[in-house]
C-alpha cells in the first residue's frame, strides 16, 4: 500500500491561499453581506436610536404658536405620529412635575393664561423601522413669557418715551425714541390693516390742548377714516379711532386728561388692533311660514370669517329670552324650509365658525314670530302677497291695489307664472271705484291670453273669482276684471294673492262600475283605463286606495300606474257573489283626486268569457286582433 505523506505547505504561502479564498467568496455574496465575512468580527446589526423633537421657537410666549417637529434616524412610519403637549409649574431643567395640556394633541399648541410662568413639554408618539411604540419630547428653554400683544394685533410694539419739537411726549419717528417688536427686537415703522400698509408718523401726548395725537402717512391715498373699527392702546389708556374728537386728514386726536400724560423716559406698550366683536345672524324672512325658505346670514365685524357650519333649532316656549331649543335633524346648511310640524314654534340658524380673532366663534338668529302654515299651497301656480295702497294713474286706473308698471304702491313677488307650458306676468292687480278687480297680464306674448287660463280662479285672501267669468277687459290678451260685489281692497291692507293648481279630473266621473267575470285569470287585464286629465297638463300617476269602508278589496287588484289599466292581482280568483269596491286616486305631483270604482263580477258558465269593443276594419265590424276592438280577457282559460 501506497503511504499518503502530506504536503508541506510555508506559512506564507497557506496565508496567501486563505486571503484568495476569502476574497472569492465576498465576491460571490450580496454587499450587505460582506461584513458577515470579515475575519474574527461578529456580524454588524443597526441600533435602534433614539427620536428628536424640536420647539420653534423654543422659548414661548402666551397668545403665541409653539410647533414641534420630530425626527428619528431609524426613519418614522408615516402616518403614526401623535402629539401631546404638557405643563410644568417645578421644572428645574432636570425634574418636575408634568400635567396634560387637555386637548392639546396637535403638533402646535398656543399657551394661554393658564400657561404663564410654566415651562412646555411636547411628546411626540410614533412607530419607526424598529417597531413600534417610540417616543420622543422635548421642553421648552424658558417658562411661558406673558404678553401684552395678542395674536391677531394690528401693531403690538414698547416704547421709552421722549420730548420732540412737537411740543410733547412720545414717540416721533424722525427724532424721538423707537417703536420696538416684544418678540423680535425689530423696529416698527408701521402696519397692515385690511391690505393696505400704513406708514406711522409720530403717536404722542401734549400738555395743551391735553390730547393723544397719533398720525399715519396717507401720502399713498390711504385715509384714516378706514380705521375707524380700530381701538389704540398707549399704556393704560384706550381709545377708538371712531372717537376721533378733531384730527386732521393725517392725525387721529383723542382729548385725555392731564393724568394720563406719557412721561419722559418711561416705557409704554402701543397697541392697535380690532376688537373681538360677536357676529350677528339675521334671518329673512323673519317670519317664516311653512313651505317658504328661511335664509342666514353671517355677519362679524372681525374679518377673515372662515369654516362655517350651521344648525337649525325651534322652539314652542320661546317668549323672547328663554326657550328650549331642539336641533331639527339634517339642518346644517344656511337655508330651511319649515313643514307642518314647525307651526307654532319659533326658529334658530346657529352659526359656528373662525374669525380674525381664532376659532370657536359663534353667532345666533331667531325668528321675530312662531312659524304659521303658509297661505300657499304646494303646487300653486302661482302665490304672492301684496299690501294695498292707492295710486294715481289715469282716471280708468286709478284704484287701490298694485300697479307692477310703476311699483310705487306694493310689491309682488315673484310676478310672473307659468300654466300649460306657456309663460305669464301680472303687470296690474288693484281694485278701482266701481268696484271692479282688474288683472292685467302682458299681452305681448304670443299665444297668452285670458281666455286660456279659463280653468283657473284668482284668490284674493280667499275670495275666490274663476277666469271663465271675468269680464274680457281691453284686448283679448290683456287682462280680466271681475264684479267685487262690494269686496273692495282697503289701502294698507296686505293680500294673499293665490292662482291655485287644479286637481286632475276623472273622465269617469265620482263613480265607475267595470264589468268582470269569474274566469279572469289572475294577472290579467280587465275593463278598460280608468282615466283623468289635467288641466295644466301635468304628469298624471294613478294608484289604488281603500274605500271609505276599509274593506282591503283594492289588494285583490294592480293598476298601470301611467296609463290606470286594471289587473286582477297574480294569484286572486274573482267571487261572482261579491262586488269588489276601492278607489283609484290620480296626482299630479302637487293634487290628488279620487273616483270610487266597483268591479261587478258575473258568473262565466263556459271555459272562458269575455268582452269585446266592436271597431270598424276594412272588411268586417268587430274585433280584429292588433287593429279594431279589444277583447278582454285576451286570453282562455
Amino acid at each position: 500500500m501506497r503511504r499518503i505523506v502530506p504536503s508541506r505547505i510555508s506559512p506564507r504561502r497557506a496565508g496567501q491561499d486563505a486571503r484568495r479564498w476569502g476574497a472569492t467568496w465576498r465576491r460571490a455574496l450580496p454587499a450587505a453581506c460582506a461584513a458577515c465575512f470579515l475575519w474574527g468580527a461578529a456580524p454588524a446589526v443597526a441600533q435602534d436610536q433614539p427620536g428628536t423633537v424640536a420647539l420653534d421657537p423654543p422659548s414661548p410666549t402666551k397668545g403665541y404658536a409653539v410647533t414641534a417637529s420630530v425626527s428619528d434616524p431609524d426613519n418614522i412610519t408615516a402616518g403614526t405620529v401623535t402629539w401631546q403637549w404638557a405643563a410644568s409649574d417645578d421644572w428645574d431643567g432636570s425634574t418636575g412635575a408634568w400635567t396634560d395640556i387637555a386637548g392639546a394633541t396637535d403638533d402646535t399648541f398656543a399657551p394661554g393664561g393658564n400657561e404663564v410662568i410654566s415651562y412646555l413639554r411636547a411628546t411626540a408618539s410614533y412607530d419607526d423601522g424598529h417597531g413600534t411604540g417610540k417616543t420622543a419630547s422635548a421642553v421648552s428653554t424658558a417658562a411661558v413669557a406673558d404678553s401684552v400683544c395678542e395674536p391677531g394685533d394690528v401693531l403690538c410694539a414698547t416704547m421709552t418715551a421722549a420730548t420732540n419739537t412737537f411740543g410733547g411726549i412720545g414717540w416721533r419717528r424722525v427724532e424721538a425714541g423707537t417703536l420696538t417688536d416684544p418678540l423680535s427686537g425689530n423696529t416698527v415703522t408701521g402696519f397692515d390693516y385690511n391690505n393696505q400698509s400704513y406708514t406711522m408718523d409720530y403717536i404722542y401726548s401734549q400738555a395743551s390742548p391735553a390730547r393723544l395725537r397719533f398720525a399715519i402717512d396717507t401720502s399713498g391715498g390711504l385715509s384714516k377714516a378706514a380705521l375707524t373699527a380700530l381701538t389704540l392702546v398707549v399704556g393704560d389708556l384706550e381709545v377708538l379711532f371712531a372717537d376721533d374728537e378733531a384730527g386732521t386728514s393725517t392725525e387721529v386726536f383723542w382729548g385725555i386728561s392731564a393724568s394720563e400724560h406719557m412721561t419722559a423716559g418711561s416705557s409704554y406698550t402701543v397697541r392697535v388692533f380690532q376688537e373681538d366683536q360677536e357676529g350677528t345672524v339675521a334671518l329673512d324672512p323673519a317670519d317664516p311660514e311653512v313651505g317658504t325658505e328661511v335664509t342666514a346670514t353671517l355677519t362679524d365685524p372681525d374679518s377673515g370669517i372662515t369654516g362655517t357650519t350651521w344648525q337649525w333649532a325651534s322652539s314652542s316656549d320661546w317668549d323672547g329670552s328663554t326657550g328650549t331649543w331642539t336641533d331639527i335633524s339634517g339642518t346644517t346648511s344656511e337655508s330651511y324650509t319649515p313643514v307642518e310640524a314647525d307651526i307654532g314654534s319659533y326658529l334658530r340658524a346657529t352659526a359656528s365658525y373662525g374669525d380674525g380673532h381664532g376659532t370657536g366663534k359663534s353667532a345666533e338668529g331667531v325668528s321675530d314670530s312662531a312659524v304659521e302654515a303658509s297661505p300657499c299651497k304646494a303646487g300653486d301656480i302661482y302665490c304672492a302677497t301684496l299690501t294695498a295702497g292707492t295710486n294715481d294713474q289715469s282716471p280708468s286706473l286709478q284704484g287701490v291695489g298694485y300697479i307692477y308698471t310703476d311699483k310705487r304702491y306694493g310689491s309682488l313677488s315673484p310676478t310672473t307664472f307659468t300654466y300649460n307650458s306657456q309663460d305669464y306676468e301680472i303687470t296690474d292687480i288693484f281694485h278701482n271705484s266701481t268696484p271692479l278687480t282688474i288683472l292685467y297680464l302682458d299681452g305681448n306674448i304670443p299665444g297668452q291670453t285670458i281666455k286660456s287660463l279659463s280653468g283657473l280662479a284668482l284668490l284674493l285672501n280667499g275670495e275666490t273669482y274663476h277666469f271663465a267669468d271675468a269680464t274680457i277687459f281691453g284686448t283679448p290678451g290683456s287682462g280680466a276684471q271681475w264684479d267685487l260685489s262690494g269686496d273692495a281692497m282697503t289701502d294698507g291692507t296686505e293680500y294673499v294673492v293665490r292662482i291655485p293648481n287644479n286637481a286632475p279630473v276623472f273622465d269617469d266621473g265620482a263613480t265607475l262600475t267595470v264589468a268582470a267575470n269569474d274566469k279572469v285569470p289572475g294577472g290579467e287585464e280587465f275593463g278598460e283605463p280608468v282615466t283623468a286629465t289635467d288641466a295644466a297638463e301635468d304628469t298624471i300617476t294613478y294608484s289604488l286606495a281603500d274605500d271609505d269602508g276599509s274593506s282591503g278589496d283594492y289588494n285583490s287588484f294592480t293598476i298601470d300606474s301611467d296609463t290606470g289599466q286594471l289587473s286582477l292581482g297574480s294569484s286572486v280568483t274573482l267571487d261572482n257573489t261579491k262586488d269588489y269596491v276601492f278607489k283609484v286616486e290620480a296626482s299630479d305631483g302637487a293634487d290628488t283626486a279620487s273616483i270610487d270604482v266597483t268591479v261587478d263580477v258575473a258568473a262565466c258558465n263556459a271555459d272562458w268569457c269575455g268582452t269585446m269593443t266592436a271597431g270598424t276594419n276594412d272588411t268586417y265590424i268587430g274585433y280584429e286582433t292588433g287593429s279594431y276592438g279589444k277583447l278582454l280577457p285576451s286570453r282562455a282559460v
